[in-house]
């Protein structure tokens, strides 16, 4: 859903994973393998000022960064899902 842009500010896409991963660590917007994830984040890219994939189990990711490395992989701890539904909860 979009609202009315205002004059000077910034779009920003959060973009929902998908289950269709890598079986391998790799950048957030490598890891998500499925059409519709790929789809949605050129458009989110070709329409937004910036673009941030959201996952429940490794929690959201900026171009180069998420939570420090820009790298979702499957070897993640339910550590990083439990510390995720924790952040969403405040």
């Amino acid at each position: 859903m979009f609202t009315q842009a205002k004059p000077g500010a910034s779009r920003v896409a959060l973009v929902g994973c998908s289950a269709r991963k890598l079986d391998h660590a790799a950048p957030a917007r490598k890891f998500y393998t499925s059409a519709l994830f790929r789809a949605t984040v050129a458009y989110a890219e070709a329409t937004c000022n910036a673009v941030r994939v959201v996952s429940a189990l490794y929690g959201a990711a900026t171009r180069g960064s998420s939570r420090t490395t820009g790298t979702f992989g499957p070897s993640e701890s339910g550590t990083a899902r439990d510390g995720a539904c924790e952040r969403s909860r405040r």
